[in-house]
Parts: structure tokens; sequence; C-alpha cells
């Protein structure tokens, strides 16, 4: 039987089970989103209950041998990060991007890291937009995704005045402005050049590298909607 003790841990989501316990979907730092059940939890005399909300950090023991795992002791590693109105709607998309798109069990610290580095950020910003640029933009480079944004599917150098079409899971090709496709669907160079650099020049750049994310995450997540990106928009 597996048991790993106090590792580093956020909950991604919960779902009751039976009357007392609850299905916990952790993702930890070193054995990457792991599925759990949290046994009597919901009872009264539970004194871990409280702690099975997302963005806390946590250390968390879990033990078994199969792919659901029984989750045992578990204690606050800090304060809960500060999330409220689109800031907390931002923090349960990161947390419906993992759970949709990490298989179980694939460690993934460096996604740690930058999870909690977006959590820490979204605490402190206004607009949320270049916060999830930025993690989704890892997230895709760790899962074996990642965005060659100097260069297009020929080998050629991406050029700032030029204008360029996305095709999945391929790269950039370069296009007319008024090539007869969705214009939402067609990038500059010069945004996706400052993308590489983790730049954005306006709200407009900021916009158009939204729309790139957005239809490439739709195409991995098969085009099934995310509750939560539903309700950041309205």
């Amino acid at each position: 039987m597996a048991r790993v003790v106090l590792q580093p841990a956020f909950i991604l989501h919960t779902r009751s089970f039976r009357d007392t316990s609850l299905l916990v979907d952790l993702f930890t730092l070193q054995y990457g989103r792991i599925s759990t059940i949290a046994r009597g939890v919901c009872s009264a005399k539970s004194k871990s209950r409280g702690l099975l909300l997302p963005f806390i950090p946590l250390l968390a023991s879990w033990s078994g041998k199969s792919e659901l795992m029984t989750l045992g002791k578990i204690e606050a590693d800090g304060l809960a990060y500060d999330l409220s109105g689109k800031n907390l709607l931002s923090g349960f998309y990161l947390n419906e991007l993992l759970v949709r798109l990490l298989a179980r069990h694939d460690p993934h610290p460096d996604i740690f890291h930058a999870y909690q580095n977006t959590l820490s950020s979204l605490q402190n910003v206004k607009d949320v937009q270049i916060a999830l640029r930025l993690f989704e933009k890892q997230l895709l480079a760790k899962i074996g995704y990642g965005l060659q944004l100097t260069k297009d599917i020929h080998g050629y150098p991406i050029a700032a005045d030029q204008y360029y079409y996305y095709e999945q899971e391929r790269g950039f090709i370069k296009c007319q402005k008024d090539l007869n496709i969705n214009t939402q669907s067609i990038f500059s160079g010069e945004n996706l050049l400052a993308f590489h650099d983790n730049k954005f020049k306006d709200i407009s750049a900021l916009r158009e590298i939204k729309y790139l994310m957005r239809f490439i995450f739709d195409h991995l997540l098969d085009n099934k909607p995310l509750k939560s990106r539903e309700l950041i928009s309205r």
C-alpha cells in the first residue's frame, strides 16, 4: 500500500460522497493530481472540513493502492489566498483547467509553483487577464503544447509587421489580415513576439492573446465548455 505523508497540496475540486464523506481532487507538488476520498469530514465532529476548500496551501497525507486514495491527515501550510469577485472566479478557472487537462499521478512541480504564484497575483490585481494568460502559456508548455511564438510552421521568423493564422498543434501560418476567416483567429506578429517576452502592448493586444488562448484550449478540451469561464464572462 502506498502512503504519502504531509505533501504540499491544494484542493482543486470536491463533491459529496454518501452522507459524511467527500471526493477530493488534490493538486500536489510531487505527485501531480490525486483523487482521494475524505471519510467522515462532513460530520459535526470533523476537525478538517474547514480546510477542504480551494486556495488554501495544505500539507496532505493519503494512502491506498487504487486510483482513489484515502485522504489522511491534512493541515494548513499558510494562509488562504484572499480572492473575491472575478479574481475568485479566475481561481476556479485555473482549478477547472488543471482538473480537465492534467492526468492523474503525473507530477508537474513547475505547474504547481506557477499555480501558486498566479494565486498570489490574483490577490493583488484588479485586472486578472495578464495573470491568466501567463499561467495558460506555462501550462501549455508543461503539458506538451508549448507555443512557438518566434517562428512560423515553416521555420521563418515571426515578423512584427505581418499577420498569422494559428493551426492547431502545428503553429502559426503567415496570412493576410483580411483573410476570409474569423478575424479573431488572426494574430499580429507584433503581439505574438511580445507575448513570447511575457509582454502586452495594450488592451487590444491582451484581448487578441486571450482569443488565441481560448482557441487553443477549446481544442484541447474538445470544445466542452468550462463552467468557470461562463461565470467570468457574465
